[in-house]
């Protein structure tokens, strides 16, 4: 029984392989088309006799009708298979060679689009039983052995079956990769080898775990922005401060290209740099909103490959740089103008002026002004100072009002010298303010100043009043000149002028509405100012109230 399944098994795979000669070889067929066409000439033969040579079967060629076009061997007759390939394509069949006395076994493929020819090749079916019964001689001779050591192998196959299951475990990580520890012997030893190395890998395991999650908290929880990328500039890593600050999100990110994701312009040439080896460190401006300043240091990375981008952002840093760049620059200009004058007519005075008392006093009440001047601006500088670093805010219940009435008095004299007439409105009662009184009479002091200096004679200033909620509304119109609306808006910064040769003669230092803007905005509260050309300007100020 076992050898009859033996030798059906090898006959089944005889009979494929002959399937598959014949389809392989139909390509070589039909690149010889010509010679077949032309009734089996000597080209064809050839190539028949060296297929059949190399494949060591016998090759025959038939049209689609089943004549004979060529044959390896000699008396080839249309059989079976070729009929059944004719009409399906592919035939199988055993017939008996007149030649060579002995059943053979052949198989046919015809396909018109390879060849439009039929491609039979034949076997002995000798060749078969040859292979069934060497294969059945082996099996047996691999029964007997496998009977007479099957006791001694037992072990080993266990052995075998138990380390692959652990070591596939080990390979998975898997933490219940147990190996057999009762073995003796060199199996033993290998057993406790690999629960070694088993545990060994679990204690690395968790000492990389516990390091990837302390770097990711370091990551996340630092201030400065970080984002890695590969060596072609494609995002590794984002961490939270670098999304909130590129506004990207960090998961959508991975792998994608760096400049396709980062809209600051010029970052991806760094990221590209620096993976290419390059340590570069710039500073970029990223198109918001809000826009912003950045700085950048790159680095390469070694191992993996790639790089690092720290990114800091310093906007304000850079803004207060600007500040304090103008501030130095306005500063220097607004004394350098009065110390010029008060130089000049001191000179003059050296050289001779002096004795002509007239000119003499002259020249002294212009340098009175000039030092009145300086120590307006010496004075406001030092204010805005306090305001800008340690305030001195002393907040207590008031109401706007009472800060009016106290202002209005106190310019009292120089309105009436200029006979402008001061006016107030308003809604009454208004809420009342957390205020430092004293700050607020500063800013609204300055606002009425501003008015006074750009009112003409006979004109007037009006202070209104209103309520808005819990907030107290102020507005301060003058009827001046107005302010061009492209002045509105820088109008409360430091040492800006809107008439500069202007203010300077009426005393202004250029610093007034930049304190006005300072306490306000200590108070919580907001300030600006409105205009129509030639009616006058309004300086609106809003404060945060209750009751």
């Amino acid at each position: 029984m076992l050898g009859w399944g033996m030798s059906r098994l090898v006959e089944r795979g005889r009979h494929q392989d002959l399937e598959r000669l014949a389809a392989s070889l139909a390509p070589q067929v039909g690149s010889a088309r010509a010679g077949f066409e032309s009734g089996g000439g000597e080209e064809g033969a050839r190539l028949l006799a060296g297929i059949a040579a190399a494949s060591g079967v016998r090759v025959t060629v038939f049209d689609a009708a089943g004549k004979v076009l060529a044959d390896s061997g000699r008396g080839a007759v249309t059989t079976p298979d070729v009929v059944a390939a004719a009409a399906s394509g592919r035939g199988l069949a055993r017939s008996y060679d007149v030649v060579s006395g002995q059943d053979a076994d052949s198989a046919s493929f015809y396909n018109r689009e390879v060849a439009p020819f039929v491609v039979r090749v034949a076997s002995p079916t000798s060749t078969v039983r040859e292979a069934a019964d060497g294969a059945m001689t082996a099996v047996l001779v691999a029964t007997g052995f496998a009977w007479l050591s099957v006791a001694g192998i037992g072990a080993i196959v266990l052995w075998v079956l138990w380390s692959r299951e652990a070591m596939l475990g080990l390979a998975l990580r898997e933490p219940k990769a147990i190996f057999p520890r009762d073995l003796s012997g060199e199996l033993g030893f290998v057993a406790s080898r690999l629960e070694a190395l088993r545990e060994e890998r679990q204690v690395a395991d968790r000492s990389r775990r516990a390091e990837k999650s302390e770097a990711d908290v370091i990551l996340s929880e630092m201030s400065d922005a970080v984002l890695s990328v590969d060596a072609q500039a494609r995002i590794r890593l984002v961490n939270a401060s670098a999304a909130r600050l590129l506004g990207i999100d960090a998961a959508g990110a991975a792998g994608k290209p760096i400049g396709g994701i980062v809209r600051a312009e010029g970052i991806a040439d760094l990221a590209s740099r620096a993976a290419a080896g390059q340590t570069l460190s710039t500073r970029v401006e990223t198109p918001g909103p809000p826009p912003r300043t950045l700085d950048v240091q790159a680095r390469p990375m070694q191992d993996p490959g790639g790089a690092v981008l720290v990114l800091r952002d310093v906007t304000e840093e850079a803004r207060f740089a600007d500040m304090r760049r103008d501030f130095v620059a306005g500063a220097s200009h607004e004394l350098r103008t009065p110390l010029s004058v008060v130089k000049g007519m001191v000179e003059t005075l050296l050289d001779g002026a002096l004795d002509d008392r007239a000119r003499a006093r002259e020249f002294l009440e212009v340098i009175e002004r000039q030092v009145k001047s300086l120590n307006n601006l010496v004075n406001d500088l030092l204010d805005l100072g306090k305001l800008e670093s340690r305030p001195e805010f002393t907040p207590r219940v008031t109401d706007v009002p009472g800060i009016l009435e106290r202002v209005a008095a106190a310019w009292a004299a120089a309105a009436k010298d200029k006979e402008v007439e001061f006016r107030f409105e308003g809604d009454d009662p208004l809420p009342r303010l957390m205020a430092d009184a004293a700050l607020l009479e500063r800013a609204f002091s300055n606002i009425v100043e501003n008015a006074l200096r750009f009112t003409p004679r006979g004109g007037t200033v009006t202070f209104r009043t209103s309520r808005e909620g819990d907030r107290v509304r102020v507005e301060i119109r003058d009827t001046g000149p107005g302010i061009p609306e492209t002045h509105l808006k820088r109008i409360f910064e430091r040492f800006y002028r809107v008439d500069r040769a202007r203010s300077r003669e009426a005393g202004g230092t250029g610093l007034g509405l930049s304190i006005v803007k300072h306490v306000i905005g200590l108070h919580k509260g907001e300030v600006w100012a409105e205009s129509e050309g030639g009616a006058g300007a309004v300086f609106v100020v809003r404060l945060p109230g209750f009751g």
